[in-house]
């Protein structure tokens, strides 16, 4: 009689092994992935404020950290009065070819922003996540920013003009344009914002971060 209780058990549960397994499989082993955006900033320095939570999901344009924008804003100062002195004699205003220089190089971020955007966009669209809309705007959105920045080279390139055949192939000039545009664009990298919709972040939450 033990024997057959025994034997009753035993039956029981390998019944109820196989069903359990039949209906709700399990593992000890398994693989997870996910797809994660690398955040690259384009200038080092210390991190000063993180302006979003872990694992957060941001709207495209959603400032994520800023960098100490200080050293950055120094070196443009610096470039400004380089520049200033380059043209110094010359019959033009070293605030006009400042004002230039700047748009050309917010116009140089914004193209490069939208590239990216559009590479990664086309990407998803190839394996199936996002929508051929998706990537059509994201195209479009880096032709009218390709547009803008070969205006702002166009501008730049008028206010050269205006200081003369001479003094506009002034390589001293040239240098200097070159130098605070650079600047300009560094300072510009200082914050740093999600790339394109619904990205998914994970950034250290301390301050003395620095990013290289």
């Amino acid at each position: 009689m033990v024997l057959l209780v025994v034997l009753m058990l035993i039956g029981g549960i390998l019944y109820w092994t196989v069903a359990s397994d039949h209906h709700a499989p399990g593992s000890s082993r398994g693989i997870v992935s996910a797809n994660v955006a690398q955040i690259s900033p384009r200038v080092s320095g210390r991190v000063i404020a993180v302006e979003t939570e872990d694992n957060a999901i941001l709207e495209a344009g959603a400032v994520l950290f800023r960098i100490d924008p200080r050293p950055f804003e120094i070196a443009v100062e610096t470039a400004r009065a380089s520049l200033a002195q380059a043209v110094q004699g010359v019959a033009a205003s070293s605030a006009q070819l400042e004002a230039v220089q700047a748009q050309v190089a917010q116009a140089r971020v914004a193209a490069e922003d939208a590239r990216a955007t559009a590479t990664r966009t086309a990407s998803l669209f190839e394996r199936g996540i996002t929508t051929a809309a998706a990537r059509d705007q994201a195209q479009a959105a880096l032709d009218t920013a390709e547009a803008a920045l070969a205006a702002a080279e166009a501008n730049a390139e008028g206010a050269r003009q205006q200081l003369g055949s001479s003094d506009a192939s002034n390589p001293q000039i040239r240098s200097a344009e070159l130098a605070l545009e650079q600047a300009e664009y560094d300072l510009l990298g200082t914050t740093v914002v999600a790339g394109r919709v619904s990205e998914v972040v994970e950034i250290g939450r301390r301050r003395n971060l620095r990013v290289n």
